[in-house]
């Protein structure tokens, strides 16, 4: 279901060894699935390595607010890119193994290679993705469209 995941604000702080990034995210549901659960997943994007979900709720078509804090070492970053992830699961665990399969849904990029990544302006929404299976959907269903119309023509 199509639903939007804003970047409201971002704060980066350096250490010698770690980044610590907080963030307030803004999170809806789509009005057709006003009690989906979703989740937001933060990790690094290169290797699909989860660092943690950091909610899991039913934000609802009012949207909510969701604040979250997250270290990551400037090791483990290396050059790759850690963001957050958007997902209708039932579930951190099975956000979580999406991740991990580097299934990213809808994404924002939080920090890019030891540097920080721009946030887009306030109430700026991100466009749903769409899943490979879902093309293969649209565009089989769009086959056996016109292979019907032109079998009925052809009568």
């Amino acid at each position: 279901m199509p639903r939007e995941f804003t970047i409201l604000d971002k704060k980066i702080t350096e250490t010698a060894t770690d980044y610590i990034v907080e963030v307030t995210a803004f999170i809806k549901n789509h009005e057709k699935c006003p009690g989906c659960i979703q989740q937001i997943v933060v990790g690094i994007k290169e290797t699909a390595t989860p660092i943690r979900c950091v909610y899991n709720g039913i934000p609802g078509v009012e949207g909510k607010k969701v604040k979250f804090k997250v270290t990551v070492s400037k090791a483990e970053l290396g050059d790759d890119t850690l963001i957050a992830a958007a997902y209708l699961e039932f579930g951190c665990d099975y956000a979580i193994a999406k991740f991990k399969q580097g299934k990213y849904g809808l994404y924002h990029e939080l920090l890019s290679g030891g540097g920080e990544v721009p946030t887009p302006p306030p109430g700026v929404p991100t466009a749903p993705a769409i899943e490979p299976w879902k093309l293969a959907a649209i565009g089989g269903g769009i086959a056996v469209a016109v292979l019907a119309g032109y079998m009925a023509l052809k009568r």
